[in-house]
């Protein structure tokens, strides 16, 4: 790969990155004004049973399309004394259901309607007077920036395919033993607490594969690691906070690795139920 052709996939990568994570930021500040106060209203109202906090978190996350936000929410409530542990810890649990929203919106293929929607959303929030329609309008356009920006990164990630020496170093991520899923695990972990966004992340991971650069079950290994990659949020609100928000974090923490971990020891089995699963509902193969 000659040097216009490198600078044109980091460009490409790099570009859809910050177009994708600002994205998510328009769609979570958007939503927020719209439908911010009765959210926390929402949040605030979660009883002692868990699942109906649970409910509530998956609810919340899957709206503002951000299990962080939804967390740091509840560990800052936690802080305030306006939620009890029992109730914030129902509440992140839902957040780690509703997130998954995400990852299924990353994998329709809607790369096609990032610009109409961008158009679209523009024009309304220039000529609407009304202050909702307005943030509605935001939220749309985040949208847009999120469909586009993952255009982006799949089309630079393209010519990686052609790569030997790029699939040699990523090879060293082949989840083909124990050791090799944990370290696929680490990656992703890692990655995502830098980025601070396990939707950046599974994005990139989405990109990968859909490129074949990595197989199914590296995918599969790198999203777990993202998951856990995503607390680190949680844990940070929490610092000089509460010894309750301090709990309410850690359990964060210990839920999401405990959950990474017993995947990791079955992992095997997983990938396979999935690809069966898939198999069965769409009649191809993984």
């Amino acid at each position: 790969m000659n040097s216009k052709d490198t600078m044109e996939l980091i460009f490409n990568v790099v570009g859809g990155l910050g177009i994708f994570l600002y994205g998510m930021k328009c769609i979570s500040e958007g939503m927020q004004a719209v439908a911010g106060e009765k959210l926390r209203k929402l949040i605030n109202a979660v009883t002692n049973n868990r699942f109906i906090a649970c409910g509530i978190g998956t609810l919340v996350t899957t709206i503002i399309q951000s299990s962080s936000i939804t967390t740091v929410i509840a560990v800052g409530m936690v802080n305030a004394g306006i939620m009890t542990l029992t109730q914030a810890i129902g509440v992140t649990l839902g957040a780690n259901i509703g997130t998954t929203v995400t990852a299924w919106i990353l994998v329709i293929k809607v790369g096609a309607y990032g610009l109409p929607l961008l158009g679209i959303s523009s024009i309304v929030y220039l000529f609407s007077k009304k202050e909702k329609l307005r943030y509605s309008a935001i939220a749309l356009f985040g949208l847009g920036m999120v469909f586009f920006g993952l255009e982006l990164m799949k089309d630079g990630f393209a010519p990686l395919r052609t790569m030997p020496e790029f699939q040699m170093w990523f090879s060293r991520f082949s989840p083909s033993s124990y050791f090799g899923v944990m370290r696929c695990v680490l990656a992703g972990a890692v990655l995502t607490a830098v980025v601070q966004s396990s939707s950046a992340t599974i994005g990139i991971t989405m990109g990968l594969a859909v490129n074949g650069i990595i197989d199914y079950p590296t995918a599969a290994a790198l999203v777990l690691g993202e998951n856990i990659g995503t607390t680190i949020t949680a844990w940070l609100a929490s610092l000089g906070a509460s010894t309750n928000a301090k709990r309410a974090s850690y359990a964060h923490i210990v839920f999401n690795v405990l959950g990474v971990l017993w995947i990791t020891a079955i992992f095997g089995f997983y990938t396979k139920a999935i690809e069966s699963f898939i198999f069965w509902h769409t009649g191809r193969e993984v």
